[in-house]
């Protein structure tokens, strides 16, 4: 529980034991990838998408099968370059719950 806790301190969600506009917006999200969603959505990565392309990249999180990351690219640059900055990101995520001692499947 201790690890979830220096997760949740260092992704934003709460603030000296507040929880933060960001840390209920997590709260709402039904899905396995909440902290990495939410932080799409504060950082204004959807920001300039249309509809279909934060649908594409979506499914791309929301899809079970493990994908190779090599079978998830795409021919069509903008999203080409969306999904490297989503998979950055999604590293990044990974990264502190891994430095909190919370092991997830890459």
């Amino acid at each position: 529980m201790r690890a979830y806790s220096r997760v949740i301190k260092r992704s934003g969600l709460v603030d000296r034991g507040v929880v933060t506009l960001k840390g209920r917006v997590t709260c709402e999200i039904n899905s396995n990838h909440e902290v990495l969603l939410t932080d799409l959505i504060f950082t204004g990565y959807f920001n300039d998408m249309t509809p279909i392309e934060i649908a594409a990249l979506l499914s791309s999180i929301s899809h079970e099968e493990k994908s190779s990351t090599e079978r998830m690219r795409t021919k069509i640059p903008r999203l080409r370059q969306k999904l490297e900055e989503l998979i950055l990101r999604a590293k990044s995520i990974f990264q502190i719950f891994k430095e909190c001692k919370i092991n997830l499947e890459e």
